[in-house]
């Protein structure tokens, strides 16, 4: 008896570890968004600068397009940061609309749009609450319901 109480003692602490990482992440991956919008930023202020001056005198059109390709590889930066925060949350995004929705969700709770099924996410995906587990896991470390 005393040696099931310290493996679910042992499991507790490895699932409260487990929830601690994952919030680290989120909170890391949160930290990296708002850096390359940071660097977003910069870049439009940047292109409407130069824009400005070549309606006004013609030149500096070379860089411009530099610059808008420079922001295209940076919205995707941030979409694919993004991408990695929803995932580790256990959430999408509504491919119609682009809220976030659960993992499992058939629709979308803000447009009723059908969504296409992610099969693999979906079989690490806690049925209780949406958490992402690890494929491990008997149990989910967010809200302790049995994985299914």
């Amino acid at each position: 008896m005393l040696e099931k109480i310290s493996e679910k003692i042992v499991k507790v602490g490895q699932g409260a570890i487990k929830s601690t990482q994952k919030i680290a992440e989120i909170n890391i991956l949160n930290g990296k968004i708002k850096d390359e919008k940071r660097v977003l930023e910069g870049y439009y202020a940047e292109a409407g600068r130069r824009y400005y001056q070549f309606l006004q005198d013609g030149t500096q059109e070379k860089e411009i397009l530099q610059l808008i390709d420079a922001i295209t590889i940076q919205k995707n930066r941030i979409k694919e940061l993004i991408e990695k925060l929803h995932e580790l949350k256990g959430n999408r995004l509504c491919q119609s609309c682009g809220e976030e929705i659960m993992m499992d969700a058939v629709y979308c709770s803000y447009c009723g749009e059908k969504q296409d099924p992610l099969e693999e996410k979906i079989q690490n995906t806690c049925k209780n609450c949406g958490w992402v587990m690890e494929s491990e896991d008997l149990f989910c470390s967010n809200c302790g319901a049995k994985k299914e």
